[in-house]
């Protein structure tokens, strides 16, 4: 219940609106690194650097995920 919450709160602040549950959470998990990239780039390289990739990559996923990229065989 109080995941709900916070899930729900974040899809507000980071205005997500896919149909998949797939891009969605990969959205949801860009927006929580971005967030930690952020919040400890005065304090840490590392986390920093490393948060960033993490929201990159699942920024980059949820990309492929939205689009058409492998449009379907005939």
């Amino acid at each position: 219940m109080k995941f709900t919450k916070i899930f729900g709160k974040i899809d507000e602040l980071n205005d997500s609106a896919t149909e998949s549950r797939a891009a969605l959470w990969c959205e949801r998990i860009a927006f929580i690194f971005l967030t930690v990239m952020i919040l400890f780039a005065p304090h840490s390289i590392a986390v920093t650097q490393s948060a960033w990739l993490i929201g990159m990559l699942a920024w980059v996923i949820s990309l492929f995920i939205k689009t058409d990229f492998f449009p379907p065989r005939r």
